[in-house]
């Protein structure tokens, strides 16, 4: 009981400061850096799936002396994540607690998650309805902890998916 009352402690926090932000990108990117920073994570992101079928990597937090990812992470081949949409599209999340556990079987992901220093994340999709739109999640967090980082992803989910719909809503009328 005492980490669920903590669990929506720490989402309606993160929600709070994201929602005093003047536009989408910014409360994406406080509630980004609020999560890796109560998950303990490295590295906390938003991949959404572009026009040409890979993944961006739109929004990024690092922790301090962690190298951030994001430039490199621009239209990710479909096959990279391709096991993790399989999952997606029957409702499940991605749980890694030890990359090497991939090795042999998901050897695309595993090379682009070890070139980068990943040794365990939770990954939770993003769906505007039924549509998958892409996936958020966390770098590294405790072992520990990441049923707990994944429950708290999943409830923060619906907020990123309805800030990113404002920001293209935004972008349009910029237009």
């Amino acid at each position: 009981m005492r980490s669920v009352q903590n669990l929506e402690a720490i989402i309606n926090e993160g929600l709070r400061v994201a929602l005093l932000e003047e536009t989408p990108d910014q409360s994406l990117g406080v509630l980004l850096e609020h999560l890796g920073k109560a998950l303990n994570g490295e590295r906390t992101y938003i991949f959404e799936q572009n026009e040409s079928g890979g993944d961006d990597n739109t929004y990024e937090w690092v922790d301090a002396g962690v190298e951030a990812e994001q430039a490199n992470l621009q239209n990710v081949p479909s096959e990279v994540c391709a096991s993790w949409y399989r999952n997606f599209s029957v409702g499940r999340h991605i749980v890694i607690k030890n990359v090497e556990d991939i090795r042999q079987t998901e050897p695309l992901q595993y090379e682009n998650l070890k070139r980068q220093g990943i040794h365990s994340l939770v990954v939770v999709p993003l769906y505007d309805g039924k549509r998958i739109i892409g996936f958020y999640g966390v770098d590294n967090p405790p072992v520990k902890s990441l049923e707990y980082a994944s429950n708290m992803l999943q409830t923060a989910a619906y907020f990123i998916v309805s800030s990113l719909k404002r920001r293209n809503l935004f972008r349009e009328l910029q237009k």
